[in-house]
Parts: C-alpha cells; structure tokens; sequence
C-alpha cells in the first residue's frame, strides 16, 4: 500500500502542487487537520515515521522528474542552438572559399589588365622596315 501512495502522487507535476497551494492557503486557515490529504493514509499496521519517509521520497521523487523534464527541455534547446551555429560555420565557410576564388580571379583579370597596357616605345624608321 505505501508504494501505491509513493507512485500514486508522483504523477502529478511539481509546480502544480505548488500553485494548489497557493490557491489552498486561504483553506488552510480553515481546517486545522493537515493529515487529511488521501496520499498521506496508509494502511493502519503502518507507523507514522515510515509514511512520513514515504511522503517524503515521494516529494523528493516528484522534484527530481521536475528538474529533469526542465534539464532535459535545456539540453535539447542547446542541442538546437548547437546544430544551428553549425550550419552558420558551414555558411561562412562556404563564403570564405567563395571570397577567396573570387579574389584570386579579380587578381588574375587585373594582371591581364595591366599586361595589356599600350606602352609607347620610340623606334626609329629604320626598325620598322
């Protein structure tokens, strides 16, 4: 029976409970019995230190899945990030092959350029014929 009550509550999320509580402070003042929660009854041969533990590990398990759903959520947001930076570096990558080809052929028509340059160089008549 203490195992159904420790799975039985761990189903529900971690910041649910909290805003229930939130909600339920006005009805705290109200009843003065805390130990009416369903979840914190056990069987009647059970003391009240092991349910307690029981009611604990449950809390404890119920953080835990919480911080692993939000660890996980990060993890597979950095993953994104990751692969998307990846691409970018591929892109640039591209363009500075791209930028260097394009500067090698810009040099390349410049030097033809000025190869081409009509210089005038003085001959006499006799060199021509």
């Amino acid at each position: 029976h203490l195992r159904s009550i420790l799975c039985q509550k761990a189903k529900k999320s971690y910041e649910d409970d909290s805003d229930e509580d939130e909600e339920n402070s006005s009805d705290d003042y109200n009843s003065s019995d805390d130990d009416t929660d369903p979840g914190k009854e056990g069987p009647p041969s059970c003391n009240k230190e092991t349910l307690e533990f029981v009611c604990q590990l449950r809390d404890k398990k119920r953080f835990l899945e919480e911080e692993t759903k939000r660890l996980k959520k990060q993890l597979d947001e950095f993953k994104r990030n990751s692969e998307r930076l990846l691409t970018k570096e591929i892109q640039m990558e591209r363009e500075i092959v791209k930028i260097a080809s394009d500067k090698r052929k810009f040099k390349q028509e410049k030097l033809q350029a000025l190869n081409e340059l009509f210089i005038p160089v003085p001959l006499s008549a006799a060199q021509l014929f």
